[in-house]
């Protein structure tokens, strides 16, 4: 949580979206540091917010990803949702995304 100094220094206003948008990222960046610390020494790459193309979506249908990591290892390719928060409808809101690549 940011006190009113924060916000005053982020030009921000208390309970609005950018509050909501400044926690979504602080999420992702820790881990995205964790990622780091997973993946050590190991075979893979990161992609950190990459927008991707749909299959059978037709032209301009594009999703975009919190984290992408390609393992080589595990000959895998692993699509992350980065939430600040868990409950019923994040959870939905997380699980939506794999549907709409089927």
């Amino acid at each position: 949580r940011l006190d009113e100094k924060d916000l005053q220094f982020l030009q921000m206003k208390p309970g609005t979206q950018d509050s909501h948008v400044a926690r979504g990222d602080i999420a992702e960046k820790e881990l995205f540091e964790e990622l780091k610390k997973f993946y050590n020494n190991r075979k893979v790459v990161v992609f950190w917010g990459p927008k991707l193309r749909l299959p059978g979506g037709g032209k301009g249908r594009v999703q975009e990803f919190d984290f992408v990591i390609v393992d080589m290892g595990l000959k895998a390719i692993i699509g992350i949702e980065s939430k600040d928060s868990l409950n019923k409808k994040t959870a939905k809101s997380a699980a939506a995304g794999d549907q709409q690549l089927l």
